[in-house]
């Protein structure tokens, strides 16, 4: 089958079967495509035949074929030598096979050629009968590198050059060759009448151009060694001096434009002014200090007036940090998990939510949408490497007058396919890990235990390697745009942890009442409270001693009375003196009580702010990490991975004939560097980057099989996605990304743009220069390009004074005399396919129509009648006097056609099928031939 869509079937005899063998070594090399071989001798009506694919070999039935596809076009291929029974047995069952084709296959267009091979000796053996219908074919046995080059006899008696001979012209004009899908013959029509051939010579070159191809790709799509120069109206950009100063510079932009994300915002505690007592409120608290003195209780009155609302602030935070037990606690202040094991970054980020909807009474965490950051983050990255101004805030970089672009990929992300794996005894100790260039934070702590390590362990020496090791790749990947980037996040989650920890460590210090001045306090009640007890003392002791004296009669009771006043006066005055002395310490510490009461609830609202900022700052990392997966694995292979390398069959094909020719491009890296260079020149504009990263990301999502219709129309969503877990659409793009999937649709679209400019003449040098050199097939070594494909191709003209000849060995002396062996002025068809870079070149010759009177090996009857254009058997596409397939006139005049006739009851069918050929180097089964249809030698 030359194409999917065009079954060849070959009918041809026992005696022929090195021909399909040889064919079949072909197709295993992808030489010649598909086709089907149907033994003359095997027909018995069911129509058993083999089909050969890519070198298997499998028995199918043509007649349910039929039913497998719609075919385009059926050539039905006659193959046979010029031996009479075989001729005649080959015909009839080629005829009945073009019956059954036309018949069963839908209306499919039918093609009949017949192949005939003619050795030198052959001489009057073969009755040709009338074309019929059939495109007749003459092979001679002789061969030629190509046209106009002196031709060899093949020899007859050996199969090694026979087969293969026959082989390559059948492939020619059966259209067999890979990637030919039309024959010489296909536009040659048929005799109207008797029989005409034409004598038939091909060449063949087929120079394959994978290994150039993938070298051309590879190093046209490698950005390793550097990006392209953007090209804007035909001025390239220029590679910036200083790539650090200007990724430096970069992400110094992007945290200015966003540095919202970075913001700590914490209040500062209202304090209140001292606050002025008045008259009326002054005498209030000296009754009410008189009146708990009286009772002997001041110190009491003194708490009531001290008590704040830090102790309630205190216990209100104890509740919400410690009500679910002290994990979260653990996780923050400590660093330890439920497990007691280190806490991740990520278990501390979800511990501290967890405080924040306890703290707030918020049922769930906000997350912030962080897309115009991580936008800002993809556009300077890009803009850096292409040049293209991305809005007003985002322009390129310039060296004078010109664009200016950063080429190197690891100046702008690590790679994320090259993590650091920890190995060694040192993994036997911490486990084997990994940590990904833009994970900073993990970096850090992996590092910090590495150092421990080193510093004093069994394992110090291996440590030490992995520590060093780890130091040389962390300094590489810092100094990208990347981790530029990641840096202020990372610094920022850290002290933001720190900072939480600490308020939370201060608030689970207990407050009590006394809490707040309760030192002084005490002091000042007990002094106060003492003074109290010595002035009563004396007052009463005064009192009582004038009402003894006045009971007595020393004095008169007015007097008494008069003295217990004074007495009752300077005990107020006492207690007046020592409520000023204790009010002035009482108001001050209850103004610094006022001013704890304010910084608890500034600290508290700070503790609730400074959760909130480590829930954003890890949020921010998370999706941090997950976008440095996917930039750093578009930056490095913006078109994929490399694809892989066809399989090469080593030795390739030994058993080629003269006319035919395989080849492979030699790899010429100098050249294939000057055409890399010339083609990025003109490929890549200014901004090609957008497309490009719009695929690459379409296809990402695309490969990781969300299910989500919103991200498989607009893959830019993914820049809302505010969850980086692993099973997010976020994390599970990114994962995606890392994977080595070769993904052809990056780069097909280029590299056909890289094709079209190599087969413009504009760069024919470059392109001869490529392609120069081939080396040949079979090991026989290497050859310039231009003469290993010669005048293959390159039409000879029949030019009278330098005529181009074919074999005359089969002709009658009469025919060579009359020079009927000439190539014919439409005799010369050529075909050549281009497959990339590869070539494939068909150059058949075919001599002026010979009839059997010109044919050494044809029966020579006398007055042999002619048949007009107009008659019946004309109109017959199948039969003729001389073809059994004319007893069934129904095919001609359009009515129901009989059955085919089987071969066996064939009127003219031999007695006994030919004897297999003797076993040769190409036969099947050591020189057995292969026998599923019971005694027929095939």
């Amino acid at each position: 089958m030359s194409t999917d869509n065009d079954l060849t079937l070959i009918v041809a005899p026992a005696a022929l079967l090195g021909v399909r063998e040889t064919l079949r070594d072909w197709s295993a090399g992808g030489l010649v495509s598909d086709f089907v071989w149907v033994p003359a001798e095997a027909q018995n009506g069911q129509w058993p035949a083999f089909g050969i694919s890519a070198g298997r070999k499998d028995l199918v039935q043509v007649s349910r074929l039929a039913g497998l596809r719609q075919y385009r076009t059926i050539r039905v291929v006659a193959l046979t030598r010029a031996v009479d029974g075989e001729f005649s047995l080959v015909t009839r069952v080629g005829d009945e096979l073009r019956w059954l084709a036309a018949q069963e296959f839908g209306g499919t267009a039918v093609e009949a050629l017949r192949v005939l091979y003619a050795e030198e000796a052959a001489e009057e053996s073969v009755d040709l009968g009338s074309s019929s219908g059939w495109v007749d074919a003459i092979v001679a046995a002789s061969d030629s590198r190509g046209p106009g080059i002196g031709a060899g006899p093949v020899d007859a008696a050996a199969p090694r050059e026979v087969y293969p001979h026959l082989a390559s012209q059948l492939a020619a004009l059966a259209a067999l060759y890979t990637g030919v899908e039309a024959s010489a013959l296909d536009e040659v029509p048929a005799a109207a009448t008797g029989y005409r051939a034409r004598l038939s010579r091909s060449f063949y070159r087929g120079v394959d151009a994978t290994a150039v191809e993938d070298g051309l790709h590879d190093r046209l799509f490698d950005v390793s060694e550097g990006y392209p120069l953007p090209n804007e109206s035909g001025n390239l950009s220029v590679a910036v001096e200083n790539e650090q100063a200007a990724v430096d510079q970069a992400s110094s932009a992007l945290w200015r434009k966003h540095s919202w994300v970075l913001a700590r915002n914490r209040v500062a505690p209202q304090v209140p002014a001292q606050e002025k007592i008045t008259a009326g409120a002054a005498l209030k608290y000296f009754f009410q200090f008189l009146f708990a003195a009286l009772r002997g209780a001041p110190a009491n009155w003194a708490k009531a007036l001290l008590r704040s609302g830090k102790a309630a602030v205190a216990q209100t935070v104890q509740r919400a940090v410690f009500g679910g037990g002290d994990s979260a606690y653990s996780v923050v202040v400590d660093g330890i998990d439920a497990n007691g094991n280190p806490a991740h970054w990520q278990d501390a980020v979800q511990a501290a939510e967890n405080l924040e909807q306890r703290l707030t009474g918020n049922g769930q965490t906000q997350h912030r949408d962080l897309s115009e950051l991580w936008r800002g983050y993809t556009n300077t990255t890009f803009t850096m490497l292409d040049a293209q101004t991305r809005g007003q805030d985002l322009q390129p970089l310039y060296a004078g007058t010109r664009t200016a672009v950063v080429r190197g990929p690891s100046a702008l992300a690590g790679d994320p396919a090259q993590p650091f794996r920890l190995q060694g005894a040192t993994a036997g100790l911490l486990g084997a890990r990994t940590v990904q260039p833009a994970d900073i934070l993990q970096a850090n702590e992996l590092g910090n235990q590495i150092q421990q390590l080193a510093l004093g362990s069994g394992v110090s020496s291996d440590a030490a390697g992995q520590f060093s090791d780890m130091t040389e790749w962390f300094n590489t990947n810092r100094a990208s745009f990347t981790n530029r980037v990641g840096e202020p996040l990372a610094t920022a989650l850290d002290e933001v942890k720190a900072e939480v920890a600490e308020r939370l460590r201060s608030f689970r210090r207990p407050a009590s009442d006394d809490d707040g001045g309760a030192w002084e306090l005490g002091e000042t009640n007990r002094i106060a409270r003492v003074k109290m007890r010595i002035l009563t003392g004396v007052m009463t002791s005064v009192a009582l001693l004038f009402g003894l004296l006045s009971f007595i009669g020393v004095f008169a009771w007015w007097l008494f009375a008069i003295l217990f006043a004074l007495s009752v006066l300077g005990w107020l005055g006492g207690a007046l003196i020592q409520f000023l002395n204790t009010r002035r310490a009482l108001f001050a510490i209850m103004h610094r009580n006022s001013q704890a009461d304010a910084q608890a609830e500034a600290d508290r609202q700070n503790l609730a702010a400074a959760l909130g900022d480590l829930s954003r700052l890890g949020d921010a990392y998370g999706q941090y990490l997950r976008w440095a997966d996917l930039v750093g694995a578009f930056v490095h292979r913006p078109f994929g991975p490399a694809r892989p390398r066809t399989a090469k069959v080593e030795g390739g094909f030994d058993d080629l004939p003269l006319n035919a020719g395989v080849a492979s491009f030699v790899v010429d890296r100098p050249a294939v560097e000057s055409a890399v260079a010339t083609l990025r020149a003109e490929m890549f504009p200014v901004g090609w980057l957008d497309a490009q990263w719009r695929t690459f990301l379409g296809r990402t999502v695309e490969r990781a099989g969300l299910g989500d219709p919103v991200l498989a129309e607009d893959a830019g969503r993914l820049f809302h996605e505010t969850s980086y877990s692993e099973v997010s659409s976020l994390g599970r793009v990114a994962q995606c990304a890392l994977t080595e999937d070769t993904d052809p649709v990056l780069s097909a679209g280029w590299w056909a743009n890289a094709g079209q400019r190599l087969a413009n003449p504009r760069l024919d040098q470059v392109r001869s220069t490529l392609l120069r050199t081939v080396s040949l097939s079979g090991n026989l070594g290497r050859q310039p390009t231009e003469d290993f494909i010669g005048a293959v191709g390159t039409p000879t003209g029949s030019d009278y004074s330098r005529p181009e000849m074919l074999d005359d060995s089969v002709l009658t002396d009469a025919g060579a005399s009359a020079d009927l062996h000439r190539l014919a002025e439409d005799g010369e068809f050529m075909r050549s396919v281009v497959t990339g870079l590869g070539r494939v070149v068909v150059h058949t010759q075919l001599s002026q129509p010979l009839g059997p009177d010109d044919l050494r090996f044809a029966q020579h009857i006398e007055d042999m009648p002619e048949w007009a254009a107009d008659s019946a058997w004309a109109l017959n596409p199948l039969g003729d006097p001389g073809s059994h397939v004319g007893d069934y006139p129904e095919v001609a005049q359009g009515r129901p056609a009989a059955p085919p006739v089987s071969p066996a009851a064939a009127p003219d069918a031999p007695a006994e099928p030919p004897a297999a050929p003797p076993a040769g180097p190409l036969a099947p089964g050591g020189g057995e031939y292969d026998n599923p249809f019971g005694d027929m030698p095939f």
